[in-house]
């Protein structure tokens, strides 16, 4: 592992988010034991820790920016009648 932050560098990457996925995976309570060996390693528990905050980081932001987004005028707005009956297959032709 890279000296730094994170896997390869100092900044997040893609192969942090793809590493991430599978440890995260582990630590779950469908995988005790895996979450025992884990918990067992400090560096990784605090690599895979590092990741999580970094990545929720830019989740918080991506939230933020849809909040602040302008909603629809109502003039432009799909009735949820509508889009309930298309999505189950009931729209009439």
């Amino acid at each position: 592992m890279h000296a730094g932050e994170f896997w390869v560098s100092d900044e997040i990457s893609v192969a942090d988010i793809a590493i991430f996925a599978q440890l995260h995976a582990l630590r779950t309570d469908l995988t005790p034991w895996q979450r025992t060996e884990i918990a067992a390693r400090p560096r990784l528990s605090a690599y895979i820790d590092r990741v999580d905050r970094a990545t929720s980081m830019h989740a918080g932001a991506r939230a933020r920016a849809r909040a602040a987004r302008t909603p629809l005028p109502a003039s432009l707005a799909i009735p949820s009648a509508l889009i309930e009956s298309v999505r189950f297959g009931l729209a009439a032709d």
